[in-house]
């Protein structure tokens, strides 16, 4: 396994865990009241896939995994049966994918299906 397939996967697996703590659509995460607040900020209770990805890298990391995050986009992408894994955005996704009572629920099972199209490349 590729070190860019081992970061794609850490990261899937860091930011499946906020987004099933708690899930929002239309922004990066809320608080408990329900507002937009920063991803990285200690009152987020809940994230978006782009607001978890960037919970999960952690605060002015971004360039550092920026392969990974592109890697683990484009799994998404594919788990969720996109034609080009390539095109499309997290929150692009999140909106597309996760329309209806299942959002969250949608959301994590995507997460996990990417992980295990990860597990399976050489």
């Amino acid at each position: 396994m590729t070190r860019e397939t081992e970061r794609a996967i850490e990261l899937l697996k860091r930011a499946r865990v906020y987004v099933k703590k708690g899930w929002t659509r239309h922004t990066a995460a809320r608080d408990e009241h329900g507002h937009p607040v920063d991803p990285h900020g200690s009152t987020a209770v809940k994230w978006c896939a782009y607001g978890a990805f960037h919970k999960a890298i952690g605060p002015g990391r971004a360039v550092f995994c920026r392969s990974g995050r592109r890697y683990a986009n484009s799994l998404l992408n594919l788990a969720a049966g996109r034609l080009d894994p390539w095109a499309g955005s997290y929150v692009e996704f999140n909106e597309r994918q996760t329309r209806g009572k299942r959002g969250q629920e949608r959301v994590v099972e995507l997460f996990d299906t990417a992980i295990g199209i990860a597990k399976r490349l050489k």
